[in-house]
This record gives structure tokens, C-alpha cells and sequence, in this order.
């Protein structure tokens, strides 16, 4: 099974949020540690201190509340790495999303496939909400998709359709699970077997997931889990109890192997977990968190960053990054071994960034439509 196939009606939707390059500084302040005398006596070595505690350690799901569409990141399993949440209908009125969909209608598939949406009735505009969650150890996928008409079969064969070239001709088929619930199967031909299976939950809500975690995500939407089965009670609790869940866009999750392999090539160990959060109100809000196993690690990847910073805030300012975006960084070590990370960009900001990049990108071919022999 590959997660690539995965997203029939997502794709789209996830297409047209833009990537936003981070450049900033840091500020606050840290107090060096006080350095002892030649005649002091070096203190004798302590152990390590434990990791911090789950701060939500009651066993008890978490709420996540706010923003415009609805949340369902608590009915994703416990077993997936990292989740997302994407508040489409709170994106509506966001200005920067509503220049990156300008510019992504530009390209021919993008467009061509929001004409298609629009005809089977599932236009962008009647999305709500994306929730996702991974596991890539295990291959494994769950999407959760919430928006008007997102869960009628007739819709989404009509979307097939009209898409066959992007969701795969002849791969979908439609049965019933055992509670008599209309079932998609989308067939991945290379595997030889179903790698995904989706469950019409209701007229608005649709999941597709790999075929494992759907009892537990059927579970988690009627609110019948499990104890500790679904990611809000799971080991991502942690971190979900720090995002920011009013904002337009976030996640929680651990880091895979490769990633955390990489950081200790740098020398930094003891990565718990990541959150963060991105707020598209009036340009671009960042915030980031990271917690380590304690203070004394957090306090060394927190040194690190600041320095690595500091050296590449000259080449920023050169690159043509506002100097309002390179001030609005703050780095600073909250308790519980986590590091907190924000930055600001206004539409006027972001603005500049692009102009900036069109005008060093190396010219292309003039749009003639003809193609290269």
C-alpha cells in the first residue's frame, strides 16, 4: 500500500495551501549560567533528571475547540505519529489563502480539477475541514473530510468520473460494511490489493484510511472508543495539549527516524515531540514548539538554534526577507523542557518575499503552448 494514492477529494484542497518560506531573529533573554571560581570545588555529578510529565495524564481525551469547521483529530488513532487539522471554512476569508488559490488556478490539472468538483457538486468552497494522521513506519493513512456532500456516493462516482487521469480509472469500487454503512474501496493495482478503504459516514462526512484503522476511527466519530484508542488519549497527547486549536492550520506528532537521526548528527538528542500551528488571519502567523526528555537538553538545542540564527540573519536581509519579518522571531524555553518558536509575516511582507523571488527566478519560455520536440 502507498499513502501517496491516497486523497480523491483532498488533493485538491491540500494543493491550494501554500508553503511559506520562515525567515526572523530571535529574542529573549537567557541568562548564562554562572561559571565557578578557580577555587571552587566542581560539584559532584548528579543524574539526569526524569523526562517531564504528560501534563494530561488522567487517561481522558482531550477537547479540542475552536475555529470555523469542525474538529475530528480526536477520532484519529492512537497509533498514527503526527496529525494535522485544516480549518477550510476559517481559511474562506483568509487573504493569503485567497491569493494562493489565484495562483494555483493557474495551473491547467489544478483548475481542471476544481471544474470537476464544481460539476459533481463538491465545490472548494463547501469544504470544512481536513483532519489527517500518519504513521509512515507502517504505511499507514487516515483522512477525515468534512464538507457538504463529501459523503454522497453519487458525488464522488461523479468525481471519478470526471477525474479519471488524477484518481486512478477503475480503481473504485462501492460496497457495505457490516452496519450497513456504504463503503469505497480504492483498489491500488500495483500492490493487487485495496489500499485504502473509505466509509460514508453521513452526507457530510467522509473517511479514507488504510484498511486497519478504520474500525477505530469509525469508533472515535460515534463516540464509542476504546480507552486510549484514539490520538487525543494516546501518546500524541502531550502534544496536542500544546497546539493552538483555534488557528487555521496545525499539527502534533513525533519526528521520524531519519529526521531525529539527523539532529543528533548535530548533536542534539532527546526530541519528544513537535507542535505547531500556522494562523492565516492578516498574512502568516507561526508558532512552533518542541519538547525534550528535560530542561538541560532543551536549554542546548535552544544555544543552537539561537547561534545557527544569528548566523544566517545577514544572509536573510540579503535574500530580500523584510527586516519586520527577521525582527518578529522569538525563541525562548518554557517549562516542562519545550522550546517555543514564533514569527509574523503581513500580506505586505509576503508580498516583497515573492517579488523579490519572481524577480531572481531565471526566465522561462514564453507561454506559446507549443511543445518542446
Amino acid at each position: 500500500m502507498r499513502i501517496r494514492r491516497a486523497l480523491p477529494v483532498t488533493r485538491v484542497a491540500v494543493a491550494l495551501i501554500g508553503a511559506a518560506a520562515l525567515s526572523g531573529s530571535c529574542s529573549s533573554e537567557t541568562p548564562s549560567d554562572p561559571k565557578p571560581t578557580p577555587t571552587e570545588t566542581p560539584p559532584a555529578k548528579s543524574p539526569p533528571p526524569p523526562p517531564p510529565e504528560d501534563p494530561v495524564d488522567d487517561g481522558a481525551p482531550l477537547e479540542l475547540r475552536g475555529g470555523v469547521g469542525p474538529i475530528h483529530v480526536d477520532a484519529l488513532p492512537a497509533a498514527a505519529t503526527m496529525v494535522a487539522h485544516v480549518d477550510l471554512a476559517g481559511l474562506a476569508d483568509a487573504p493569503l489563502w485567497a491569493e494562493n488559490r489565484a495562483i494555483m488556478e493557474r495551473d491547467a490539472e489544478t483548475k481542471r480539477a476544481l471544474t470537476a468538483m464544481r460539476r459533481c457538486e463538491l465545490p472548494l468552497e463547501g469544504l470544512r475541514a481536513l483532519d489527517i494522521g500518519v504513521d509512515p513506519r507502517a504505511s499507514r493513512l487516515a483522512v477525515i473530510i468534512s464538507g457538504a456532500g463529501v459523503g454522497a456516493r453519487g458525488k464522488l462516482e461523479c468525481l471519478h468520473r470526471e477525474l479519471p487521469d488524477q484518481l486512478g480509472a477503475g480503481t473504485w469500487t462501492f460496497d457495505q460494511d457490516e452496519e450497513g454503512r456504504e463503503r469505497l474501496l480504492v483498489a491500488d493495482a500495483r500492490a493487487g490489493d485495496s489500499a485504502l478503504v473509505g466509509l460514508l459516514v453521513a452526507e457530510d462526512t467522509l473517511v479514507l484510511a488504510s484498511a486497519p484503522w478504520l474500525p477505530a476511527i469509525a469508533r472515535g466519530l460515534g463516540g464509542a472508543s476504546k480507552p486510549g484508542e484514539t490520538a487525543s488519549a494516546g501518546p500524541l497527547k502531550p502534544a496536542l495539549a500544546r497546539v493552538e486549536s483555534a488557528r487555521h492550520i496545525w499539527f502534533a506528532g513525533t519526528l521520524p527516524a531519519d529526521a531525529l537521526a539527523a539532529l543528533q548528527r548535530e548533536g542534539i538528542t532527546g526530541v519528544l515531540d513537535v507542535a505547531g500551528a500556522l494562523d492565516l488571519s492578516d498574512g502568516l502567523a507561526i508558532a512552533l514548539s518542541v519538547r525534550a526528555e528535560d530542561d538541560a537538553r532543551a536549554g542546548t538545542m535552544l544555544t543552537r538554534a539561537r547561534t545557527q540564527f544569528d548566523n544566517v540573519r545577514p544572509l536573510a536581509r540579503l535574500a530580500g526577507v523584510p527586516e519586520g519579518v527577521v525582527d518578529s522571531v522569538s525563541m525562548r524555553q518554557a517549562d516542562g523542557g519545550v522550546i517555543e518558536l514564533r514569527a509574523t509575516l503581513s500580506m505586505e511582507d509576503i508580498r516583497a518575499v515573492r517579488k523579490t523571488l519572481n524577480e531572481r527566478a531565471p526566465a522561462g519560455p514564453p507561454p506559446t503552448g507549443a511543445k518542446d520536440p
